[in-house]
């Protein structure tokens, strides 16, 4: 399976696996403990015209999903419309997210984080705009939450759950969602929030929770759109820490 990744040596063969030191550089640090994040791209910053090159295809959550027209007339130009993942092909990605986790931790990271927000990929199945699907990945919000859950599970059987952690930003807007627009939004990472926590009371309880919310628009970063708050919900050693830092 061909897809692009923000940490392709992570997600690659063993060969491209990346010393230590140059995975903590792009690993969270929390509790002196590294945290490799773990990001599918999808449409959100793929660009079309080198994935037609390499003969990839142009991946969403759902069929003719774009960032905005620009990025449409990019993809049509060079014959590649956006593609909403099938059946097998979520079961591919899950496979290759478990290989992704595997192989961090193989190269001397403590535990991986899954980025499911800023419009990455698992982001397009969370939320209402960029998730039109009819099929068990769409519609309600149990469906909705299946293809974050399912990475969840996998990648927890595979390597324990205190070396996993997520990623969310249910209020983001970046790449295209939704964001705070949505009132759905609420129930939906609700719901996500809950499945987590009942893994968590049957012993599968991940390392922590990184909750991303816009707070400010350029005020740390001047001429930025949008400042984030980082809300972490830690549960190292099964006690919670809740731990909030500006960035």
């Amino acid at each position: 399976m061909q897809v692009g990744m923000t940490q392709p040596q992570v997600f690659g063969p063993k060969n491209k696996l990346q010393s230590r030191p140059k995975l903590l550089q792009r690993s969270m640090i929390i509790n002196h403990l590294s945290f490799m994040e773990l990001s599918a791209v999808g449409g959100k910053q793929a660009f079309p015209k080198n994935l037609a090159r390499d003969g990839l295809k142009f991946i969403s959550g759902s069929d003719d999903f774009y960032v905005d027209e620009k990025m449409k007339e990019r993809a049509l130009k060079v014959g590649l419309p956006q593609h909403g993942l099938n059946e097998d092909e979520i079961k591919e990605f899950i496979s290759d997210y478990v290989q992704a986790a595997k192989n961090a931790l193989e190269a001397g990271t403590d535990g991986i984080s899954i980025a499911a927000g800023y419009g990455f990929l698992v982001n397009h199945f969370l939320d209402p705009l960029s998730n039109n699907r009819t099929d068990k990945y769409g519609g309600s919000i149990e469906n909705i939450s299946r293809f974050l859950l399912e990475v969840v599970d996998a990648i927890v059987d595979a390597i324990g759950p205190k070396k996993v952690a997520i990623r969310l930003s249910a209020q983001n807007k970046h790449g295209g969602m939704s964001g705070d627009s949505d009132p759905f939004n609420i129930a939906q990472y609700a719901h996500v929030i809950g499945e987590l926590e009942k893994r968590g009371k049957e012993g599968k309880r991940l390392a922590f929770i990184d909750l991303i919310e816009p707070v400010d628009e350029g005020k740390f970063m001047p001429g930025a759109k949008t400042s984030v708050k980082l809300s972490i919900l830690l549960y190292l050693s099964g006690k919670e820490i809740l731990q909030e830092v500006v960035v």
